[in-house]
């Protein structure tokens, strides 16, 4: 599951949604995210979660959420 910034919200969804999925990948295009420094550092932690910066989405291809849930 990817998740696209890097500030508070986004940090600390991705977070939250490590409790469904398997890996979640925050990412976002600068040098680094932009969040409080103990949600960083949960962030950094977690054996589920990866952090690309300097990452730029160009597309998002898909069929909808439907495909997710199935």
């Amino acid at each position: 599951m990817f998740v696209v910034g890097g500030g508070n919200s986004a940090v600390e969804e991705a977070l939250f949604l490590t409790k469904f999925a398997r890996k979640v990948t925050i990412i976002h295009f600068e040098e680094d995210i932009h969040c409080e420094r103990i949600t960083a550092e949960k962030a950094r932690n977690h054996p589920q979660f990866e952090i690309r910066t300097e990452t730029v989405v160009l597309e998002a291809i898909g069929d909808g959420i439907q495909k997710l849930l199935n």
